[in-house]
């Protein structure tokens, strides 16, 4: 229920699973301190904004753990990538980009790309057009629940028009997407008013 719906109220999350208020709510807290659950994200359908996704894989040559961990670091410093993993096999590391156009994903890989050149012995770059989060179902003993849709991003959607405060709201929640609008408008000091950013 909660990977589906990151924001439902207990109370519909314990009707869901039979279960009170209370023993829903210590459970979450049992998993979230045993490290089983580790944040609530909203997955952004990034397309609608006007951005497209590139995967880049690395494979790295002569090169230790730390340096590895210092460019997986370095990496997580450019706002434009939205994620880093280690792989198995042919890679060592992939990492996603974000961009408005293929000039500014360019831009970026070749500054990756120069900085790193002396360690990087291959790279592969897939231009997500499509991309289809699926849902978690092995972890849902209840046939009905499993129905639940995948999400889908890409195609050639129209571009949502979004002001900088609805950018701002957006960041807060793709990390933590449980956050009262309460605590989210005491972090930007502006009353929210209704914003509709779900579609």
């Amino acid at each position: 229920m909660a990977r589906r719906n990151a924001k439902a109220p207990l109370k519909e999350i314990a009707k869901s699973v039979r279960l009170s208020k209370e023993a829903v709510l210590y459970r979450m807290r049992s998993l979230e301190k045993a490290g089983i659950i580790e944040g609530y994200n909203t997955i952004v359908n990034f397309t609608k904004l006007g951005f497209t996704g590139f995967a880049v894989f690395c494979r790295f040559e002569g090169i230790g753990e730390e340096k590895k961990r210092g460019i997986i670091e370095r990496l997580v410093d450019f706002p434009q990538v939205y994620w880093v993993g280690l792989c198995g096999g042919r890679f060592d590391i992939s990492f996603g980009i974000l961009c408005k156009s293929v000039f500014e994903f360019n831009n970026l890989y070749y500054k990756f790309c120069n900085e790193y050149s002396e360690h990087i012995a291959e790279t592969a770059i897939a231009i997500r057009t499509e991309l289809w989060q699926n849902t978690r179902n092995y972890l849902i003993s209840d046939s009905k629940a499993r129905e639940m849709p995948s999400f889908f991003f890409g195609k050639e959607p129209e571009i949502e028009k979004i002001d900088s405060m609805d950018s701002d709201i957006l960041s807060i929640i793709s990390v933590n997407a449980r956050m009262p609008v309460t605590e989210i408008s005491g972090i930007l000091n502006k009353p929210l008013q209704a914003r509709s950013l779900c579609g």
